[in-house]
């Protein structure tokens, strides 16, 4: 941060430094005040600069001014037509004031701008939506494994979807795992998608690669692993993995709606204690979060904007 002062120091008149910078830096730091108003000094120095209005945007939805932060990514839309990111906070933004219609429609048209702009799907209210965008992504892009990843998780992550869903998924975490062998996200993926076929011996195996490839067990793999193993009938194993799963956890985790739905599942499968009750489990909030971990990456979470 302070190397990033003295950039602005040094050039006050660079419309870079304030926004992708110290306004960038600020942001993430969750510094959203600052943050802010270096945004506002970008555009003010620049107003045609779309990026800023973008990073604007993002700064005022987390400051939970859903209307400013609209204005801000349309206005972004308006200068820079073809940005993706755009309107995937746009859409982003209209999701989570219940206008999904609208968001919808800013989704396809970041997919449509730039058709393997595989994050248009995610963060969606509604998982019939998620769905449908990964298979119009899939049309597009026929060989996107992130797709094919993605529309698979979204299919299995609940417990409580149809059981026909387990029969696709297995097939799309599949050919994910086949278009980007070297991933541990997809063979995470494959895992659930095989435990939710009830193929438990295949599922350990997906997970224990996935483990290899990522060096090392996030919380959301622990408790796969858990649910595996108590259908295997190794039930004091599971309760192992469990207690890895919970003790494994960072604070940020708990948000997590992935994370939480797993936790929970497991919870009442092995009689342990589940997550807390919070905000993040209110009718409004039970989605797809983050449809697989965001992108095939070996990293357990990721933002959930998409900054410039």
């Amino acid at each position: 941060m302070a190397a990033y002062r003295d950039a602005v120091r040094l050039q006050p008149t660079e419309v870079a430094a304030h926004n992708k910078l110290l306004g960038v830096a600020l942001d993430r730091q969750e510094k959203l005040t600052e943050a802010i108003a270096a945004f506002r000094e970008a555009i003010r120095l620049q107003p045609d600069f779309a990026d800023a209005h973008n990073n604007l945007g993002l700064a005022l939805d987390r400051q939970r001014k859903p209307t400013e932060a609209i204005a801000e990514f349309r206005e972004a839309i308006r200068l820079d037509p073809a940005g993706a990111s755009a309107y995937y906070n746009l859409g982003r933004a209209l999701g989570q004031q219940g206008r999904f219609g609208e968001a919808m429609a800013e989704y396809r048209a970041a997919i449509r701008h730039q058709p393997d702009f595989a994050m248009a799907p995610i963060n969606r209210r509604n998982a019939v939506d998620a769905i449908a965008a990964y298979r119009e992504v899939i049309r597009l892009q026929p060989d996107d494994a992130t797709a094919y990843q993605g529309l698979a998780w979204a299919l299995v992550v609940s417990p409580e979807g149809p059981l026909t869903d387990s029969y696709e998924a297995v097939g799309y975490a599949r050919k994910a795992v086949e278009l980007a062998p070297t991933n541990a996200t997809a063979f995470r993926t494959l895992a659930l998608a095989e435990y939710r076929h009830g193929q438990w011996a295949r599922s350990r195996t997906a997970i224990e690669r996935c483990t290899a490839l990522q060096n090392g067990r996030s919380a959301i793999d622990w408790f796969i692993l858990a649910l595996v193993q108590w259908q295997r009938g190794d039930k004091d194993q599971a309760r192992i993995w469990f207690d890895e799963a919970v003790g494994s956890m960072n604070e940020n985790a708990p948000k997590d709606l992935d994370l939480r739905q797993l936790w929970r599942e497991a919870a009442e499968l092995l009689g342990r204690p589940g997550p807390a009750a919070s905000a993040v489990d209110s009718p409004a909030a039970k989605v797809i979060q983050t449809v697989g971990r965001r992108q095939l990456v070996s990293v357990p979470f990721f933002a959930s904007e998409k900054l410039n």
